[in-house]
């Protein structure tokens, strides 16, 4: 059997759950033993108003793309996401519901959804879903959404959408928050 020259491990989850806190919890965990590359916030590069466009949630998905596919040409062995293409999916899902989009934005969902599955497939070996709903307050950050309607509805769909993904491993986790700022 020929063994892998890395590891890309995505977090993934509705917003303000502690995507970023495990991101870098999970980094001091393995800097210690090898070279690990973290893409924080790949989403943050594009305007606010600008994500509830499905164009947006493509371009966010190119963007993930590019930084690991950075991180692989530099040896990295271990890359950690803080978002994951299935993200892509369900915000564009979000989005579409919330925002009434057009026919042809709906439309355009499935090439998405076929496109960031694929790359999910071939890119990630283990999702862990941040699934810390109930437990994180939201903090308005002047950036993610804020009311408890749009995260527990992206939430709903991640679930939805995860129990029944059977081609890489998911572990959904509640995240202890105080054990994270421990490390």
């Amino acid at each position: 059997m020929k063994r892998k020259k890395h590891v890309i491990i995505g977090i993934s989850g509705s917003h303000c759950v502690g995507k970023t806190q495990l991101a870098k919890a999970l980094e001091k965990i393995f800097e210690k033993r090898t070279k690990v590359f973290v893409v924080y916030e790949v989403m943050r590069k594009f305007p606010k108003e600008s994500l509830a466009r499905l164009e947006t949630q493509q371009k966010i998905a190119d963007e993930l793309k590019k930084e690991i596919d950075k991180a692989l040409m530099k040896g990295y062995k271990i890359v950690i996401t803080d978002r994951t293409f299935l993200d892509e999916i369900i915000y564009a899902l979000y989005y579409a519901c919330t925002k009434y989009w057009e026919e042809q934005e709906c439309r355009g969902i499935l090439e998405l959804a076929k496109k960031c599955t694929e790359l999910t497939k071939t890119y990630y070996d283990l999702i862990i879903y941040a699934d810390n709903v109930e437990k994180i307050g939201i903090e308005d950050n002047g950036y993610r959404l804020t009311d408890r309607h749009s995260r527990v509805m992206a939430d709903t769909f991640f679930k939805t959408f995860l129990i029944s993904w059977k081609e890489i491993p998911i572990i959904f986790w509640n995240i202890d928050m105080k054990v994270l700022k421990t490390l």
